[in-house]
Formats: structure tokens, sequence, C-alpha cells
């Protein structure tokens, strides 16, 4: 993991939005339990920045 690396532990910094803890829906008879969560990162916003511009220079 880069969070293990000294000098590349910042790329692994991020933020968790969502429904961290699932809403529950008990019915008896079936329990049905949601959640969604999107983590973002340094290292995937650049990753994705980069994509983009391949991308963009490759069409």
């Amino acid at each position: 993991m880069v969070k293990d690396i000294k000098y590349l532990n910042w790329l692994s910094y991020g933020k968790v939005i969502g429904l961290t803890s699932p809403l529950s829906i008990n019915l008896e008879i079936i329990a049905i339990q949601f959640s969604f969560t999107i983590k973002f990162t340094l290292a995937g916003i650049i990753g994705m920045i980069i994509s983009i511009l391949i991308y963009k220079k490759l069409s």
C-alpha cells in the first residue's frame, strides 16, 4: 500500500462520502441492508486526470 511508504503516504489522503453505516429494513420475513460509499483519494483523482488526458490525446 502507498500509505506504508513514507514519502508517498500523502497520496492516500482522502474522504469517504455516503451512507457509512447501513440502512436496515427488517420485515420479519426478509431483512434488507443498504449502504453506499465513495472514497476519494489524491491518488485516485490524479489517476482520473491522467486517464482523461491520455484519452483526449488518443482520440
